[in-house]
């Protein structure tokens, strides 16, 4: 996982990427605000409810707790501001901001920084279709449904070390329709090519209109092909870093050690300041 996000360009210079157990005041924090958190509101989050109705007898208060409050601490810690994220996450960002005014509540006093929601809308309203973000890229499977890591299915994704082969073949077997021979962008009858359309918009900075103008004349499985080696493209360099990265584990390691420790003394001075808060008795 490091070496992936260090392959995506995510610039080291900037930010800390480091293993959470390594930093124990994400643990701690989680504690303190599981205290403030409502059962029946967590149980209303929908990862619990997704992973609840899979895994029914192996039900636990770590499955309650572990994505919404330990995301609520991950934020909280850091006192950050704005949080990037996708539609399906905003929940995760309201429970947070809910946790904040319960403990500020309670001790009539702000605390934390309550944090606000980056979101980047997909832009499908544009009345020339010029410009696109592809802020939730669909299943390759199934257009209803976003693309996910944690779909059983391989070939419902494009994974950032597939190689050429691998997705010429995912991209080829997409799921589109007969509905005409021809390429046009249209997401309620056609979700499967418009989903493709907003693919290759995103790697390769072409707004909507253009592609479906210079492609007219295309039919659906020579825009495939296109669509592939657009996107191999765009991947080509990001799965080589990744892969060299995996090779060079004494580099990785070094970055995740010494952000580690830059991490766990910005936390712990937003712990100090949360147990003194809450009345806890220093040492």
């Amino acid at each position: 996982m490091a070496a992936t996000i260090m392959g995506c360009g995510i610039p080291l210079e900037k930010s800390l990427i480091y293993w959470q157990s390594h930093v124990p005041q994400h643990a701690e924090l989680m504690w303190l605000l599981s205290c403030f958190s409502s059962l029946g509101y967590l149980s209303r989050m929908p990862q619990y409810m997704e992973k609840s109705k899979k895994h029914v007898s192996a039900m636990n208060l770590g499955l309650y707790r572990f994505t919404p409050v330990l995301q609520a601490a991950d934020i909280l810690l850091f006192e950050s501001q704005l949080v990037p994220v996708g539609e399906d996450q905003c929940i995760h960002i309201n429970f947070t901001r809910d946790l904040v005014d319960s403990v500020h509540a309670f001790y009539g006093k702000p605390i934390f920084t309550k944090p606000e929601t980056y979101l980047l809308n997909d832009d499908e309203t544009s009345a020339d279709q010029n410009t696109v973000n592809c802020a939730r890229v669909m299943s390759l499977r199934d257009a209803s449904s976003k693309m996910s890591k944690s779909d059983p299915s391989s070939m419902s994704r494009i994974d950032l070390i597939d190689s050429l082969d691998d997705i010429v073949t995912k991209i080829g077997r997409a799921v589109t329709d007969s509905y005409g021979p021809f390429i046009t962008y249209d997401t309620e009858k056609r979700p499967g090519l418009a989903n493709l359309i907003r693919i290759y918009s995103a790697v390769s900075d072409m707004s909507i209109a253009k592609i479906t103008t210079e492609f007219q004349n295309y039919n659906t499985a020579k825009f495939k092909e296109a669509c592939a080696v657009q996107v191999n493209s765009h991947l080509a360099p990001i799965r080589e870093e990744i892969m060299r990265l995996r090779k060079d584990k004494s580099f990785v390691k070094k970055v995740m050690t010494e952000n580690a420790k830059e991490a766990k003394e910005i936390a712990e001075q937003t712990m100090k300041k949360v147990r003194k808060e809450l009345g806890f008795v220093g040492l």
